[in-house]
């Protein structure tokens, strides 16, 4: 049933409306590969050894600093600009698949919160991790973020808490979500494009995915936690019939054909890099 379309939403011209209408994540046929493939030239960008070196930061801070944000929006002018109306064209990110939370699941394939985290033997670095006393809290509040003020009062954190606001709302569209992601499109040059879109969506769909892999990780292997506990359980996919059906993702977390997580090598990088 993976091979299924994904329900595609409304498309509104700014909002988590925009962000879900642009995204690879909620697109079909053509419109999905075209957007996928920024989303793997950015990830192509970032080399996951540096995700994977040690950070006491939540993994959406640690992406956004790979995506070259320092603080103002002219910071993420990484590798010659170029966009237009602003829009900066950024070396690339690791996040965590196509999909952030499913229904309220998070995960590692295609949905977000596990999309992206998952996990297969010959995954380098990964396979025995699960200590648990070192790396970072990324369960809870952005508290312990080293911000970095800037002229225009961005900071890490708040594009952090603007991720996480973003992602909550990332399945169900709920507008509430509306002011952090013009936030986030304003930190990203401006330009409501496909490619700040995809970063954005790197950075949503690593959100939850991504910090409860870690969490879980602290006190058994990365791989265990992928094949008994993952962090997304299952993705939604439109049916034959028209319905909406909800997909398991047992025994594979970042999902496979055509739509299998992009950054898997990359979150798995982040984990290993909080876990240190």
């Amino acid at each position: 049933m993976l091979t299924f379309p994904v329900p595609e939403p409304d498309p509104t011209p700014t909002g988590i409306g925009w962000l879900r209408s642009t995204v690879s994540r909620f697109a079909n046929g053509a419109v999905h590969a075209r957007r996928r493939a920024i989303v793997e030239d950015l990830l192509a960008g970032i080399d996951p050894a540096e995700l994977s070196r040690p950070y006491d930061e939540h993994p959406v801070a640690r992406l956004a600093r790979a995506l070259g944000f320092t603080g103002t929006a002219e910071d993420l002018r990484v590798e010659g600009v170029g966009g237009a109306a602003g829009e900066p064209r950024v070396g690339g990110v690791g996040g965590a698949a196509e999909d952030p939370r499913v229904e309220g699941v998070g995960g590692a394939a295609e949905d977000p919160r596990v999309e992206g985290v998952g996990g297969a033997a010959e995954e380098p670095r990964v396979g025995g991790v699960g200590r648990a006393a070192k790396g970072p809290r990324v369960g809870g509040a952005a508290t312990d973020l080293r911000g970095e003020g800037t002229a225009a009062g961005v900071r890490i954190e708040g594009i952090v808490e603007d991720v996480r606001i973003a992602a909550a709302a990332y399945q169900t569209g709920d507008t509430a979500a509306d002011e952090a992601v013009e936030r986030l499109v304003a930190a990203f040059g401006g330009a409501h494009g496909e490619r700040t879109a995809a970063r954005i969506q790197l950075l949503v769909q690593a959100c939850d995915a991504t910090a409860t892999l870690i969490e879980r990780a602290r006190t058994r292997p990365v791989d265990e936690v992928l094949r008994d506990d993952p962090p997304v359980l299952a993705t939604r996919r439109v049916a034959p019939d028209g319905s909406i059906v909800a997909v398991p993702l047992a025994g594979r977390p970042f999902g496979e054909g055509p739509r299998a997580c992009p950054g898997r090598e990359h979150a798995l990088a982040l984990v290993e890099g909080a876990l240190r």
